[in-house]
C-alpha cells in the first residue's frame, strides 16, 4: 500500500518560549489541529517524541521515527531559549486525504 509522508516546515518571527500572545496561541493549537486531522480518513500517524516531550526539538528523542531535521536555510536557534520554528511530520495513505484535512478549517476553541 502506498503511503505519503508529509513534512511541513515553518519559521516563526519569534521564538517558541516568546510569551506574546500569538506564539503561545499558535503552540497550544498543535493539540486541536492533530485532534482533528487523526479523525480524517487516511491519515495514519505523526511525529511525537518518544517520551511525549515537546519544544525542544534538536534535543528529542524521536523514535522510530528517526532524527529531526530541518532545512539547510534555517538560521534560527536551535537551542530551547531560541527555537524559532513549527514544524511537522505526518504519515498518509496519499496525497489526497493530506490535502483534503489540511484543507478543513480545525476549530481550537478559540475566537
Amino acid at each position: 500500500m502506498p503511503q505519503l509522508a508529509l513534512y511541513t516546515f515553518g519559521v516563526l518571527r519569534s521564538p517558541l518560549t516568546d510569551p506574546a500572545p500569538r506564539t503561545g496561541e499558535f503552540l497550544d493549537s498543535g493539540e486541536a489541529v492533530y485532534r482533528t486531522i487523526s479523525q480524517h480518513p487516511g491519515y495514519l500517524a505523526h511525529a511525537e517524541a518518544a517520551d511525549g516531550e515537546r519544544g525542544g526539538y534538536f534535543d528529542l528523542d524521536w523514535g522510530a521515527w528517526g532524527e529531526f531535521a530541518v532545512p539547510a536555510w534555517y538560521d534560527k536557534g536551535r537551542t530551547v531559549e531560541t527555537i524559532a520554528l513549527a514544524a511537522s511530520l505526518s504519515l498518509w495513505t496519499g496525497p489526497r486525504p493530506a490535502f483534503d484535512a489540511i484543507s478543513t478549517p480545525v476549530r481550537t476553541g478559540r475566537r
